[in-house]
């Protein structure tokens, strides 16, 4: 990776790591601490959020249900950063 990927790359799980530590704080009953941004190069990583709010899903508010997509689109976003080319990318 270029020097410019990689300093894309740390933005973006910096990112993902505050969206995560904000979904920890908004939902301390749901067990998301296991998740880290390391998980989200797994496939299952979307799937596995989704099934730990999933039991209080209906009590998780608006925020937290916006944070769950935002995870999503940021996954996606990473995954494309090694897939496309840079203007593809900015496209």
């Amino acid at each position: 990776m270029t020097d410019h990927m990689l300093a894309i790359q740390q933005a973006i799980i910096g990112i993902m790591d505050q969206c995560l530590l904000d979904l920890r704080q908004a939902n301390p009953q749901a067990d998301v601490s296991a998740f880290t941004s390391a998980n989200a190069i797994f496939k299952t990583f979307d799937k596995t959020i989704q099934a730990a709010l999933d039991p209080i899903w209906n009590k998780v508010s608006q925020r937290s249900k916006q944070i769950v997509a935002d995870l999503k689109t940021v996954r996606k976003l990473l995954l494309m950063l090694t897939s496309y080319d840079c203007v593809t990318f900015f496209k």
